[in-house]
C-alpha cells in the first residue's frame, strides 16, 4: 500500500459503551468535522503509518458552542473518547497530533521555505551562509536527500521572497528580482536571473501563460509574464500598488495586494482592477472548488469569478490571519479543505489552525495560548502542536498538512505533519458523560 493510500482500517470494532453510528469517515490532513446534535457520543480514532503516526488527537467544539463535556485522560488511538454536547455543533472538530520531527542533519539558517509537487516530492530551500541550498523528500518528509546548491547566493539575494512549483518547474524567487529556477525536482537549477528589480513572491499558470506577482510599487514593476518561465515581459498593471500573491481559476488570474488591490486578466497581458471592499494589505489568493480566496489582515475575501468580492468572517481567536511575507504558504488548499493559520497579538502568542470546507465558513480547529515568556512557548514547537509563532511555509500533499518552522535558537529545522486518520462517531450505549 503506497503511504498515499488511506482505506478504512479492515477491522473498526465497535468501542465499548457505543450505540448507533452517527458518523464515519477519512479525517484527510488529520482534521475531521460533523454536525451533531445535542447529545453524548462515543469517538473513536483508527491512525495510520504505525510507525510515524502522532500519539493522539485533540477534540475541538467550535465557533463558541457551549456546554461541552470531554472525557478526562489521553486521547489516543487505542481509548475511545466520550463527549456530551449540551448544545448541537455544528461543526464539531477532531484534529490529530502532529508528527513532529527535527532535522539535525540538515543545514538550516534561522529560515527555511517548502513546496511540493502535490505527488510525494517535497523541497526546501535554506541558506548555509553563502549560498540557497536545497533538500529533496520524496517520501512526504520522512527522509531527505543530501543538499544541492541552486542557482542562487545569498550574496545577490539576501532572502528568498517565495518558492513554489507551478506546471512541472520549481520556482525561487529571492530578493531585488533575483530567481532560478528547476525542472528536474532539484537535481539541477538554472543560473540566477534578474527580473526586474524588486522582489517577486508568487507564480500561477494559466492559459498557457505563467504570470508573476511583484513588489513593485508602478504599473509596470508589479506583473510579469512568460510563455516558458525563463524569459518574462513586464505588463502594465491596472494600479501601482505592490502585488503579494497571484492565483488563476475559473480562466482568469486574479492579483492582490497593498491597499486592498485586486487585479483580474484573461491572458496575463491585459490588467483590470476590481473593488475589494477594503483597503488591507490582501498577502494571499488561492483558487479551488469553484472559489477564489484573498486573505489579509483580519479579511478574508471569496469570489467564483475574481469581479466580485465578498467579505468572510475569519473565525480566528484575535481576528488576524498569520502570514509570512517571504512565503505565500500559509493560505493552502487540501483534502477538501482551505487551511490557514492565526496570527499573533501584542503580548500573548495565539497560534491557530483554521480551516473551511467551502472557504466561507471557518472554523478554529485548533488554538493554543503561549505567554511570550513562558519555556514552554514559541521556541518549543512541539509543545504548541506544530502551530508555529515563525512558520516559515505550509503545504498539502496527499493526506499531509505540513508546517515548517524553527526550534529553539533557530538551529534544527522542524516540520510537523499533521496525518490522515479514520473517525468514527457513535451513540452512547447505556450512561451518558456527566
Amino acid at each position: 500500500m503506497g503511504i498515499n493510500t488511506f482505506p478504512a482500517p479492515s477491522s473498526t470494532p465497535t468501542p465499548p459503551g457505543a450505540g448507533t453510528l452517527v458518523a464515519q469517515g477519512l479525517a484527510n490532513a488529520g482534521a475531521y468535522m460533523a454536525n451533531l446534535s445535542a447529545g453524548s457520543y462515543v469517538i473513536d480514532c483508527k491512525g495510520y503509518g504505525t510507525n510515524t503516526y502522532p500519539s493522539g488527537f485533540t477534540i475541538n467544539s467550535s465557533r463558541g458552542v457551549t456546554g461541552k463535556k470531554v472525557q478526562s485522560g489521553t486521547h489516543s488511538y487505542t481509548n475511545p473518547v466520550y463527549v456530551k454536547l449540551d448544545n448541537a455543533d455544528p461543526a464539531f472538530t477532531i484534529l490529530s497530533q502532529p508528527n513532529t520531527t527535527g532535522y539535525n542533519s540538515m543545514v538550516y539558517n534561522t529560515s527555511a521555505h517548502m513546496a511540493t509537487n502535490g505527488s510525494g516530492t517535497w523541497l526546501i530551500v535554506t541558506s548555509n551562509g553563502t549560498d540557497w541550498i536545497s533538500y529533496k523528500s520524496i517520501d512526504y518528509g520522512a527522509t531527505w536527500a543530501a543538499s544541492v546548491t541552486t542557482g542562487l547566493n545569498v550574496a545577490t539575494s539576501a532572502s528568498i521572497i517565495g518558492f513554489t512549483y507551478v506546471n512541472g518547474i520549481w520556482f525561487l524567487l529571492g530578493s531585488s528580482g533575483w530567481q532560478t529556477r528547476s525542472s528536474d525536482n532539484g537535481a539541477t537549477w538554472s543560473s540566477s536571473a534578474q527580473v526586474g528589480t524588486t522582489s517577486a513572491g508568487s507564480i500561477a499558470y494559466g492559459a498557457s501563460t505563467y504570470v508573476m506577482a511583484a513588489q513593485g510599487t508602478t504599473t509596470t514593476t508589479n506583473i510579469y509574464s512568460s510563455t516558458d518561465g525563463a524569459t518574462w515581459t513586464a505588463r502594465t498593471a491596472s494600479d501601482a500598488s505592490a502585488k503579494n500573491s497571484v492565483a488563476f481559476g475559473a480562466g482568469v488570474f486574479v492579483a492582490v495586494g497593498n491597499s486592498g488591490s485586486i487585479m483580474t486578466s484573461t491572458n496575463g497581458t491585459t490588467w483590470t482592477a476590481r473593488t475589494s471592499g477594503t483597503t488591507t494589505t490582501l498577502r494571499n489568493v488561492v483558487y479551488a472548488a469553484g472559489l477564489f480566496v484573498a486573505i489579509g489582515g483580519t479579511v478574508i475575501l471569496t469570489s467564483p469569478d475574481g469581479t466580485t468580492w465578498t467579505s468572510r468572517e475569519t473565525g480566528s481567536s484575535n481576528g488576524q490571519i498569520h502570514y509570512n511575507h517571504s512565503t505565500n504558504g500559509l493560505l493552502v488548499y487540501g483534502g477538501g479543505y482551505f487551511w490557514a493559520q492565526d496570527s499573533i497579538t501584542a503580548n500573548v502568542k495565539y497560534k491557530s489552525m483554521l480551516m473551511s470546507s467551502d472557504g466561507i465558513t471557518w472554523t478554529k480547529c485548533m488554538q493554543t495560548q503561549v505567554d511570550q515568556g513562558s519555556t514552554s512557548g514559541p521556541g518549543n514547537l512541539a509543545n504548541e502542536y506544530g502551530i508555529f509563532s515563525s512558520a516559515s511555509s505550509a503545504i498539502y500533499d496527499s493526506g499531509f498538512y505540513t508546517v515548517n518552522g524553527n526550534s529553539t535558537g533557530g538551529t534544527t529545522l522542524v516540520l510537523n505533519r499533521f496525518m490522515p486518520m479514520y473517525v468514527s462517531i457513535y451513540s452512547v450505549s447505556g450512561t451518558a458523560l456527566n
